[in-house]
């Protein structure tokens, strides 16, 4: 029987761990944790899953289907930092109307596109391919008394056409 079953288990894991391209590391909760896009890692904070000092590596390319939201830090979201940064070449893509990351009140967030602290290869492209001539879209959006924020050594890219859209 768990002949059977062992093979099956290791297939699934091994499945999962393949298209995980966000890894989360906290130092207060849940440790350690890996996602399939921001989004899912930006909820497990939201939710007070991950808290305190909080850095996330984008392991490989990812594709948000919905707004990546981080909150302030108050409630359940619990955190004093949140750095996110990539651990190779990759991307954070996605096709929304709307922000494709959003800082909505989150303070003292680093979006820090190079692999390692010294070098200054920009890494990491934040793209939002959404084009509209009536719809308001962004790459990354600071709302809400977003503030003490830092975006650095990143390609962001976007297609906003109405002069609300912006780009970071």
């Amino acid at each position: 029987m768990y002949k059977f079953y062992l093979p099956l288990i290791l297939l699934l894991i091994s499945t999962n761990s393949i298209h995980a391209q966000v890894s989360v590391n906290a130092s207060i909760g849940l440790h350690d944790s890996i996602y399939t896009t921001l989004k899912s890692a930006f909820d497990g904070i939201n939710a007070g899953i991950h808290q305190g000092v909080i850095k996330i590596s984008i392991t490989g390319a990812t594709t948000e289907t919905s707004t990546a939201k981080l909150n302030a830090s108050e409630g359940t979201s619990n955190y004093i930092t949140v750095q996110i940064r990539p651990s190779a070449v990759c991307s954070i893509r996605g096709n929304l109307p709307s922000a494709m990351i959003d800082l909505n009140g989150a303070d003292s967030v680093i979006i820090d596109g190079r692999i390692h602290d010294t070098d200054t290869v920009r890494s990491l492209t934040i793209t939002n391919i959404h084009s509209s001539l009536t719809v308001r879209s962004s790459t990354i959006r600071f709302i809400n008394g977003a503030q003490r924020n830092t975006v650095r050594y990143c390609n962001i890219e976007g297609s906003g056409q109405t002069k609300e859209s912006g780009n970071s």
